[in-house]
């Protein structure tokens, strides 16, 4: 688990590659206008972990938060309960079981705040901002599906071949975000239970008060 939560958290550090199609470029407009719409999200997720040596997935399931402009949670119910929380210049990590919280500055730790920026960008559905970063094609339009290839020059090549991002029929939320690592692993996550623009308690984003 603790791998594939550095696969995730890689992804998002991105350098230059070709710019998108044209066809991307308008599907993926369309939908940043869309997702613009959200203000606040709470959703719950499945992310299911297939490994190429093992017959057997790994499961684990939880809810996600957001609230722009720069606030995400992922709470993670099962196997293992934890919480990570990114607020502004902060990161929290919270143990399910001891309720123990460890806070982590941002500032000055350049690496670990170009992974907070990208993870927001793609949960917030900021997807100008990738248009130098991934060779990207739309493989279908109903549901929106794009397929998002790193470069060679992006680090995120090193351990992935390809991101897949299916959107809602309505386009204003992702409904399945499929990993595809170079080692024939795969992650999927899949949202589900969307409530998009309610009011998201406060303790969420204090957690320990």
């Amino acid at each position: 688990m603790r791998k594939t939560a550095l696969i995730i958290t890689a992804v998002w550090i991105l350098p230059l590659i070709a710019p998108l199609t044209g066809n991307a470029s308008s599907v993926l407009d369309g939908i940043e206008k869309k997702m613009a719409l959200t203000r606040t999200l709470t959703a719950d997720f499945v992310q299911i972990k297939h490994l190429a040596m093992f017959e057997t997935p790994v499961e684990i399931r939880g809810t996600i938060h957001m609230e722009k402009p720069d606030k995400l949670a992922w709470q993670v119910q099962s196997p293992i309960a934890y919480s990570l929380i990114m607020d502004g210049e902060t990161i929290i990590k919270k143990d399910g079981d001891t309720g123990k919280t460890n806070r982590i500055s941002i500032k000055g730790n350049p690496v670990m705040d170009t992974a907070v920026r990208q993870i927001k960008l793609w949960f917030s559905g900021e997807y100008a901002a990738l248009e130098q970063s991934y060779k990207v094609a739309v493989q279908s339009e109903s549901p929106v599906t794009v397929r998002f290839e790193p470069g060679e020059n992006n680090p995120a090549g090193r351990m992935l071949d390809e991101i897949l991002v299916r959107f809602r029929e309505d386009e204003k939320y992702i409904s399945v975000i499929r990993l595809l690592e170079t080692n024939g692993d795969t992650t999927e996550i899949r949202f589900s239970n969307i409530r998009i623009n309610r009011k998201i308690p406060d303790a969420i984003w204090n957690p320990g008060k």
